[in-house]
């Protein structure tokens, strides 16, 4: 019976996801999802807080509906730039590995912009409310330009909302029949013995 609690507890461990595993510019650090503008970061959050109330996610949000986007600058010159923030479907083919070098190439963007909210000044944060009415795959785009350098920073970070993980049901299928067959295999030679 060893066998199969350990075969078990390593298939789960393969199977979850790895902190390293995200996309575009959020990353998972310490609990937290950091995003880099450029050299610049900043916590990155998003809330649903009508079915989620206080939870907050990093990047793909489980339902549509209204969502709460915050970005808590960590970098103190975010605080003294003027930073923008767009919402767009992700028509770029590429999914999570869409790039700025891909949305560069999107010949309107206007046409495939879902939200976008001006360039301002914000002293220690920047938060964007937008009410998802449709699932799909999106990316968000922020940009944030220093006016004493003239240089702009931005950060793109694919996202679905509205998502099942049908990709994670085969692994979990297979898990379920890896686990049965050392639970058939233990009882044989159980019974053997």
């Amino acid at each position: 019976m060893p066998f199969v609690i350990r075969s078990t507890v390593l298939l789960l461990l393969l199977a979850a996801p790895c902190p390293g595993m995200t996309h575009g510019s959020v990353t998972a650090d310490d609990d937290m999802c950091r995003i880099r503008v450029g050299y610049l970061t900043a916590h990155f959050k998003i809330y649903l807080p009508r079915t989620h109330q206080h939870q907050e996610f990093c990047e793909d949000l489980p339902r549509s509906g209204e969502a709460v986007f915050v970005l808590d600058y960590t970098h103190r010159d975010l605080s003294a730039m003027a930073v923008d923030f767009r919402i767009i479907r992700n028509v770029t083919g590429l999914g999570r590995f869409a790039t700025q070098r891909d949305v560069d190439r999107i010949d309107d963007l206007e046409s495939v912009t879902v939200f976008y909210q001006a360039a301002r000044v914000e002293n220690d944060a920047l938060t964007v409310l937008h009410d998802f009415s449709d699932a799909g795959e999106y990316l968000g785009i922020i940009t944030a330009s220093d006016s004493r350098t003239q240089r702009v920073y931005s950060a793109v970070f694919p996202f679905e909302v509205n998502y099942l993980r049908l990709e994670k049901i085969p692994l979990f299928i297979l898990l379920v029949l890896i686990v049965q067959l050392c639970y058939w295999m233990s009882k044989r030679s159980a019974h053997e013995n």
